[in-house]
């Protein structure tokens, strides 16, 4: 009861929804996606170098004011100082802490390591750079310093510079800001530019799926590939081509229907004139007459429909059939002549196979193979005389990798002025006394195609009739 109960609860679960397939990407979303994604790395590593080398000379350019400017005050502080020691010595500063506007700040060390003058700002007791000449770093209260420090020629005294660090870092970070904004905004107007040529790019694209659109079902006219970018111009000849073989299917189908009709017309009018021979017929002699001659007509219509829909199924999709399986057709003979027997017996027609007949094997389809040799031998069964013969013969060239199959029949054979015709449909050579569908050879011939063979009509030189060569690769 448990067990009933689930089964009616998982039945009576509504299907689970399946998630719905994600929309086609655009080709052209995908080429400026990449082509932004290579130009972001790009601009990056571009951007972190220059950044890295501006700030590496910000440094060089910031000591090199430095430096300058501590020579330039090396070049008057001898004037200074002697106006200094002619004025009684001591301790001297500017009156102004404004010197070099106040972000540099200085001290003239006398040898022996007393300080002979300095700016306002500068310690009175501690040196800037207690090191050796040259660049350096300290900290004054709470500020972190550069120092430079430097010798006359005499090296009588020494002059000593210091600036604040955050000055030299403030404009490492001012330039590197800039040159970030201004790569960014060369990085924006260059995927904008992209942006413009990818359109102008697809832009041929565009016009040829408008075009494409603008089709109705009956043009089947091609596209035009004037103006076209090269690249597309493949695509457009294999379309072209594709609207080729449609117009010569389309072409094909039409005329195959008007034929199949106007061969279905005969019989069915036949057929209609048959029964009313029935309906009128006087005695139970004539109604068995028009009822045996109305079985016969049914027989025809129905095998000239079964040859349509064979001829059919071949022309709408010959890439269905498989064929890479051997054949054998030794085989396939025997066992479609066994089929025809009746008739052959009825007709008291020999057939004949030639003596030593080897066992040939052909790569295909075995039952359209099998089609194929029915047709041939119902065709000279067909039209050999009663009391006649039929000769098969066969052989193989393994050189040439090909099998051939010749039959030959004892009847009237095909004049040579209509022998290029009787593979076309419909074709018989006398509509009046011919029991055939005009279908026939015409289904031999379409199936040797498929296979990449071949096969031809003649004269027999052995029995005077037809004679029909069948050639098809070897397995």
């Amino acid at each position: 009861m448990a067990a009933a109960t689930s089964s009616r609860s998982s039945a009576a679960r509504p299907p689970r929804p399946q998630p719905a397939a994600a929309p086609p990407r655009s080709l052209k979303y995908r080429c400026l996606r990449s082509i932004a994604l290579v130009s972001g790395l790009t601009w990056l590593v571009v951007t972190l170098a220059i950044v890295g080398f501006a700030k590496h000379q910000a440094d060089a350019m910031f000591d090199n004011s430095l430096r300058e400017l501590a020579h330039m005050a090396l070049a008057f502080a001898d004037h200074e100082l002697a106006e200094i020691q002619s004025a009684g010595g001591g301790n001297v500063s500017d009156d102004v802490d404004e010197t070099f506007s106040g972000k540099i700040i200085y001290q003239v060390w006398l040898r022996g390591g007393v300080l002979g003058y300095r700016s306002a700002t500068a310690p009175e007791v501690t040196p800037l750079a207690a090191g050796p000449a040259g660049f350096g770093e300290t900290v004054l209260g709470d500020q972190a310093l550069r120092t430079y420090s430097t010798w006359n020629r005499e090296r009588s005294f020494q002059i000593q510079m210091a600036a604040d660090r955050s000055h030299k870092e403030n404009y490492g970070w001012t330039v590197s800001v800039a040159l970030c904004i201004g790569m960014l905004a060369a990085l924006l107007l260059f995927l904008l530019l992209i942006r413009q040529q990818i359109d102008q790019a697809f832009a041929p694209l565009n016009d040829t799926a408008d075009a494409l659109g603008r089709k109705t079902a009956a043009d089947l006219s091609p596209v035009t590939t004037e103006g076209q970018i090269a690249e597309l111009a493949p695509v457009i000849g294999a379309f072209n081509g594709l609207l080729v073989r449609m117009g010569q299917s389309l072409r094909h189908e039409q005329r195959f229907t008007s034929d199949a009709a106007h061969e279905l017309r005969t019989p069915l009018s036949g057929l209609k004139i048959l029964v009313r021979n029935a309906q009128r017929a006087r005695n139970e002699a004539e109604l068995d007459e028009s009822l045996a001659q109305m079985d016969v007509a049914i027989e025809r219509s129905t095998a000239l429909i079964d040859q349509l829909m064979a001829l059919a199924c071949y022309d709408r999709d010959p890439a269905r059939l498989a064929l890479d399986e051997p054949v054998d057709l030794w085989q396939i003979a025997e066992v479609v002549w066994d089929g025809l027997a009746p008739l052959a017996h009825e007709k008291r027609i020999h057939l004949r196979w030639c003596p030593g007949l080897p066992s040939v094997s052909v790569r295909g389809n075995h039952d359209a193979l099998v089609v194929v040799l029915r047709n041939l031998l119902e065709n000279a069964l067909r039209h050999a005389p009663v009391g006649g013969e039929i000769l098969v013969e066969g052989q193989a060239d393994a050189l040439a990798r090909i099998a051939e199959w010749r039959v030959h029949d004892s009847g009237p054979g095909v004049p040579p002025e209509m022998r290029d015709r009787v593979f076309a449909r419909f074709f018989r050579l006398d509509r009046h006394t011919s029991s055939g569908t005009g279908l026939g050879l015409a289904i031999v011939k379409r199936v040797v195609d498929i296979h990449g063979g071949r096969v031809s009509l003649g004269e027999s030189p052995l029995l005077g009739g037809a004679l029909v060569t069948l050639r098809l690769p070897l397995a």
